[in-house]
């Protein structure tokens, strides 16, 4: 299927810290910063029933994991996550 083992790894299920919170219950909003293979970016939780000002915010690291793999920094990201 061309997706590594780390990759699919990366992609299951929310590790510890919140693993109820999923990726489509948030919207998304402006780069707080960039690295090398990841960008943060400022994020809220939808909650339906209350308004947006009620909604509990997020800094979202997104990282590549196509550039976690072209320099071999695996473990090292392994270590940030948990």
């Amino acid at each position: 299927d061309g997706i590594s083992n780390w990759a699919k790894s990366q992609m299951s299920e929310s590790p510890l810290l919140l693993p109820s919170l999923k990726f489509h219950d948030l919207v998304f909003g402006q780069v707080l910063g960039t690295g090398s293979f990841s960008t943060v970016k400022y994020a809220r939780q939808i909650i339906k029933g209350k308004t947006r000002s009620y909604w509990p915010e997020f800094a979202i690291k997104i990282v590549s994991t196509q550039k976690i793999e072209e320099i071999g920094y695996e473990n090292s990201i392994n270590r940030e996550i948990a």
